[in-house]
């Protein structure tokens, strides 16, 4: 009896161990692109791009070409088609912005600020239109901007911060609206910022180069006259995301500064952020951000880019804490972009990563990352950290 109860604690300890949040997560990187020599990845964004029900990816070169990468059925497989070429940098998003319920690929380009949409016209086809100039470098997020639920165009200018929206009509058409002024700024987000009212209300989050923070709320439909400053960090914010960072229902606010200082800014209460915690310090800018679901666990994670090259996550846990795990280190290449989403077969999110030396890696996560033999009572039980 006494030899069962010594067995029985000893599996306890390993299991608790093993599901604690000191073992690191298993991930299998793949290679599944490279452009051609010299040409880098300057976006990327997930979604189903040839209405066949899985997630592809649209990539935006450094030179302005603009491809798709589609999946095959087997991990880590995808097919690429080239779709078009517009000669500098460019921004790619993938939402439904047509409204005929089939995702297209929205696109910014980085030397006048243009803002162009490629519509899904067929399983594997593409319409061009131009929708605006902008002048300058312009940020680009999309979501429901007047609660009709079709995806609109929320537009941040980096020279002036001039902040507008293009609002989607459903029969590819936008109109323009012009929210704001923020002078200099380049952060940009959307996200549900107060719990009190209905879900589908979306808000504006804007992160300005002085280090200003302000979330611009949304009142009747597509009126955002309610702004507020919610935090002040001193120097540029250069990355902002949205997301429930503590597991209690309600969107937080995450916020980059060019030191390489990441901070939460959590919601407590009606348009009320006053809690504000320092995550970690990575002691150099961030040059990509994401936040998702990483280690399917339910609860958001983050995922960034740094200036050396390093990919680093942190992996949210019970009480709002996180796990820091380097996933890679890409000496001399600069993270360009990420994306979380589900990228193969199995529904599970995985990592995708665009790099300047024209290289996308996905990240899957292994099912069973750590496998321990236990010796007791001269038999042998296996234990497996199972995936979250």
């Amino acid at each position: 009896m006494k030899k069962q109860r010594k067995f029985v604690s000893l599996v306890l300890v390993i299991l608790t161990l093993l599901s604690g949040s000191c073992m690191a997560l298993d991930f299998q990187k793949y290679n599944v692109f490279n452009t051609d020599s010299g040409v880098g990845i300057s976006s990327l964004s997930i979604g189903d791009l040839n209405r066949d029900g899985s997630s592809d990816m649209a990539l935006g070169w450094s030179n302005g070409q603009l491809w798709r990468l589609s999946q095959t059925g087997t991990r880590g497989v995808f097919t690429g088609n080239w779709i078009q070429t517009l000669g500098a940098p460019i921004g790619v998003n993938v939402a439904d912005i047509s409204g005929d319920g089939y995702n297209d690929i929205e696109i910014t380009r980085n030397s006048d600020g243009s803002l162009h949409r490629q519509y899904s016209t067929g399983s594997d086809t593409f319409g061009y239109a131009l929708i605006a100039n902008n002048g300058s470098m312009i940020t680009t997020v999309l979501g429901d901007l007047n609660q009709n639920g079709k995806t609109d165009i929320a537009v941040l200018r980096a020279a002036d911060g001039a902040l507008s929206m293009r609002t989607q009509n459903g029969t590819g058409g936008f109109s323009y609206t012009l929210l704001g002024n923020y002078g200099a700024a380049s952060a940009l987000a959307i996200g549900h910022m107060d719990a009190t009212r209905d879900p589908l209300v979306t808000d504006v989050v804007v992160g300005r180069d002085s280090g200003s923070l302000y979330v611009r709320y949304q009142g009747a439909a597509g009126n955002f006259t309610n702004q507020k400053l919610i935090a002040e960090f001193g120097q540029k914010i250069t990355q902002v995301g949205t997301g429930d960072l503590n597991a209690d229902g309600k969107n937080d606010v995450l916020v980059a500064r060019l030191d390489g200082s990441i901070y939460e800014q959590i919601q407590v209460g009606s348009q009320d952020f006053s809690t504000q915690n320092l995550i970690m310090n990575v002691g150099q800018e961030v040059k990509s951000l994401a936040l998702g679901d990483l280690d399917n666990d339910g609860l958001i994670d983050f995922v960034l880019g740094r200036a050396d090259g390093s990919l680093l996550a942190e992996f949210q846990r019970a009480g709002g804490t996180f796990d820091h795990q380097v996933l890679s280190i890409y000496a001399g290449t600069t993270i360009t972009s990420l994306g979380i989403g589900a990228l193969d077969g199995s529904g599970r999110n995985a990592l995708a990563v665009g790099l300047s030396t024209g290289a996308v890696d996905i990240y899957y996560q292994i099912p069973e990352p750590a496998t321990i033999a236990l010796l007791a009572l001269g038999g042998v039980a296996m234990i497996r950290r199972g995936s979250k």
